[in-house]
Parts: structure tokens; C-alpha cells; sequence
């Protein structure tokens, strides 16, 4: 079984950008058990709206051209736009801003084999990953 890397340092992050994410969008991220594999159920009127998915990285906007996501990640949130045709979102927190990517049906990412290359922490940290152009995310104000 795979060691969960979350930690109180992480996990503070995350609900420092949910809150964010929460002010700027008038709605409330309801975090969902890891076994559903995508992070929160966006709520508003007590009614469920989006699926999100979120990253804290540390790098800014333009230091790549692109984001990544694991395959498996972007699949299952296709997979809960598809069911219940609410949107996937991914957003991610940056050391120079906030922003998000909204799936499209239209969109063709490559899947490629990487992740995780640098600082690999175990076998799972490299797998089937898609990267999201950085044009395709808005900024988050």
C-alpha cells in the first residue's frame, strides 16, 4: 500500500487555497474521501455544481509551459462530468498566483509517462500524466 505524503504543512496549504477558492467563487468545497480520487464536490444552494481538483505547487506561472495532472486523476474527473455533467475543474495555487483549467470535451492532451522525476519519492510518483497547457487556466482573483 502506498504511504500517504499529506502532511499538516500540505494539508494547511490546501485548506488556505479551498477558502480562497470558496470566497472567490460564492460556493462551498465539500472535501471528499480519498477513494473517490478527485479532492472536493463544489457546492452552492446545498445543491452539488463542479468537480475540483486541486494542486499547492511550488513554482510560478510562466517557469513551465504547462501543468500536469495524473491520467488517473483527469480521467475520473472526466468520468464525473461525463455521469453527472457538472464541470471538472483543476486548480492550482502558485508562488505568483491562483488559477484553474475547466475540461472541455473537445480537448486532446497527450498522455505521456512522467511526474514526479526530480525528488521521486516511490514508484507511484511517475506514471501516465497529461500536461494542461498554461493558456488554458484562468486566473482566480
Amino acid at each position: 500500500m502506498r504511504e500517504t505524503y499529506e502532511n499538516k504543512s500540505s494539508l494547511e496549504k490546501e485548506s488556505a487555497f479551498s477558502r480562497k477558492i470558496e470566497m472567490s467563487w460564492g460556493c462551498r468545497l465539500q472535501k471528499m474521501h480519498k477513494h473517490h480520487i478527485i479532492d472536493y464536490m463544489v457546492i452552492n444552494n446545498g445543491a452539488a455544481v463542479a468537480w475540483l481538483e486541486v494542486k499547492c505547487l511550488n513554482r510560478t506561472y510562466k517557469q513551465y509551459p504547462h501543468f500536469i495532472l495524473s491520467y488517473s486523476k483527469y480521467m475520473k474527473g472526466v468520468e464525473y462530468y461525463r455521469t453527472s455533467r457538472l464541470p471538472f475543474l483543476f486548480a492550482v495555487r502558485l508562488d505568483d498566483g491562483d488559477y484553474y483549467y475547466r475540461y472541455d470535451k473537445t480537448d486532446n492532451y497527450k498522455i505521456i509517462w512522467g511526474g514526479r522525476t526530480k525528488n521521486t519519492r516511490d514508484e507511484f510518483d511517475v506514471e501516465p500524466i497529461i500536461q494542461i497547457p498554461i493558456t488554458e487556466f484562468k486566473e482566480i482573483k
